[in-house]
């Protein structure tokens, strides 16, 4: 490459990153108000964000995330869209961030390539899209991890600079802590990526141990900064609790492969084609804006077939795996931000898996992937074959892997939860002003609390005793699923024949996806997404 055409690839780049977040604000941020809440930790923290305690809140997340959507809905009203427009609005950060993390590792090209990846990502826009934890638990994430990158490259840098990113670590593993119960999986992600620091790159050992220390010195900063909130659980739910709760979601090695099987179904589930071309087309595109070596054309339009096609078949989870092997083909000197990366991809997709199948938990691994793919495309070789093999091993392991995930159809009378079907069925089944008993998802009850005056019930056999007494009553058939009790006290009020309305939601992909109850349906339940209104006929 020229040096004129050397000198203007960093301006170059910033403009491909600018049209990238353009790009991911229109992809997340299109027909967002139209759009209902219908996984039930988005009911949670809505609920949360109009000041009224949930029962239990406690162990759906730390207060962060819940404490952000009440300040926007103090500011904007507790309405559903407020929550949405904010929750897109991160996932727009999303794009400057991985491109800040990219070019401060692999450089300008490399930043380019990562921020239109991230743009497109079908497993992020849909995220972004639904208010839930998880993508500001990926930002704080990745941002955790370049400041710890950041600190071990540090080398003898001014003594200010060093302690102001030591607080930035501090602060965003803080963060972090204060955002999602995954925590542990970050800090030890860094501990362990540093430590893998100080053996591969020996000869900066002296160096090195002292910055190591400034990144423990952060890290437990960050731990201790949860230490209220642990105070708080312990007082209010108990902390053993809130363990053994998540715990139950640990389903270890034996439902490794399993579940492993479930996350490429997912990813592919969310693949679309437009982001296959975009894929493909990134390559070229950094080509013709000169961001990457004079690779031959034919070469660069093979690399971005053999891309585009891998993540049509495989969706997001290609770039993890792409990752992993590019690091291990290409890292012959192990830098040090090559290091953190592929410790920290490499227990993130070790460790996901074991969970039961939500699809939020591997975001993090999908959005570390990103800049490490974004290098291995800017950084294209004259002979392009193995990166050719790269991309193709990392698919065929995929698809050997992928199980076919069939979701549900919408029922015929169903309202799907992308087009107000959610409050339009609550608006259905009650009258405005009218004291309800309410046994539902916290979606339902959120929007319920817009038209009622809710009185929440946890035990569904109190339903029955408040029917007897004269009031109408609302349930969920969704719960039933995992309350057999519930199921039989509900029939039974059914079976007194008293007057009732029926109506189905269809919940969004997001929702079918990654909510635990609605993995029923995957699974060959019948569709639980209906709402029943109970009301006990008038004497005459």
């Amino acid at each position: 490459m020229a040096e004129g055409e050397d000198a203007l690839r960093p301006r170059r780049a910033r403009i491909a990153i600018v049209g990238a977040t353009a790009v991911a604000a229109v992809l997340r941020l299109a027909s967002i108000t139209e759009q209902d809440l219908s996984h039930f930790d988005e009911g949670v923290y809505a609920i949360a964000a109009m000041g009224i305690r949930y029962p239990g809140q406690e162990f759906f997340a730390p207060p962060l995330f819940p404490n952000l959507l009440r300040l926007v809905a103090a500011v904007a009203g507790p309405s559903d869209w407020a929550l949405y427009v904010f929750s897109a609005l991160l996932g727009v950060l999303t794009v400057p961030l991985v491109a800040a993390f990219t070019w401060r590792c692999f450089g300008p090209s490399a930043a380019a390539a990562a921020a239109w990846l991230a743009a497109v990502s079908g497993w992020h826009i849909a995220f972004s899209r639904a208010v839930l934890t998880d993508v500001l638990y990926a930002n704080l994430f990745q941002l955790s991890l370049l400041a710890a990158i950041e600190l071990l490259k540090c080398g003898p840098c001014a003594v200010r600079k060093r302690w102001g990113i030591t607080v930035l670590l501090a602060l965003s593993l803080a963060g972090a802590t204060y955002t999602k119960y995954h925590f542990p999986v970050l800090v030890l992600g860094i501990t362990l990526g540093s430590m893998c620091v100080l053996v591969v790159r020996r000869g900066e050992r002296t160096l090195l141990v002292r910055q190591f220390w400034f990144v423990v010195a952060a890290s437990v900063v960050g731990l201790l900064a949860y230490l209220p909130w642990l105070f708080h659980v312990n007082a209010t739910v108990g902390y053993s609790a809130l363990v053994a709760h998540h715990h139950g979601y640990f389903e270890g090695v034996a439902g490794w492969a399993s579940n492993a099987r479930d996350y490429v179904g997912f990813s592919a589930a969310f693949a679309t084609h437009t982001e296959a071309i975009t894929a493909g087309a990134v390559v070229i595109g950094l080509r013709l804006l000169g961001l990457m070596p004079a690779a031959p054309l034919a070469l660069v339009a093979a690399v971005a077939a053999a891309i585009g096609g891998a993540q049509w078949l495989t969706g997001d989870m290609l770039y993890p795996m792409c990752a992993l092997l590019f690091l291990g083909w290409a890292s012959a000197r192990w830098p040090v931000a090559r290091v953190m990366l592929a410790v920290t991809l490499l227990l993130l997709i070790l460790i996901t898996p074991c969970y039961r199948p939500y699809a939020r938990l591997f975001l993090p691994a999908v959005q570390l992937a990103w800049p490490v793919v974004g290098a291995m495309l800017s950084e294209l070789p004259r002979d392009g074959r193995p990166l050719v093999g790269v991309i193709l091993m990392a698919a065929a392991g995929l698809w050997l892997l992928r199980t076919e995930i069939a979701l549900p159809s919408c029922p015929g009378d169903g309202l799907p939860a992308s087009h107000d079907g959610v409050e339009q069925a609550v608006r259905r089944l009650v009258k405005s002003g009218e004291v309800i008993h309410v046994y539902a998802r916290p979606c339902i009850v959120f929007y319920a609390m817009q038209h009622t005056r809710v009185v929440l019930e946890g035990n569904p056999a109190n339903l029955v005793r408040a029917f007897q007494q004269g009031s109408p009553v609302l349930f969920d058939v969704a719960l039933t699923l995992d309350n057999p009790r519930g199921a039989r006290s509900l029939s039974e009020l059914i079976e007194q024949q008293p007057r009732f309305s029926r109506v189905s939601y269809c919940p969004a992909k997001v929702t079918l996806l990654d909510d635990y109850r609605a993995l029923s349906t995957r699974r060959g339940r019948s569709w639980p997404y209906r709402l029943v209104t109970v009301r006990k006929e008038p004497k005459r």
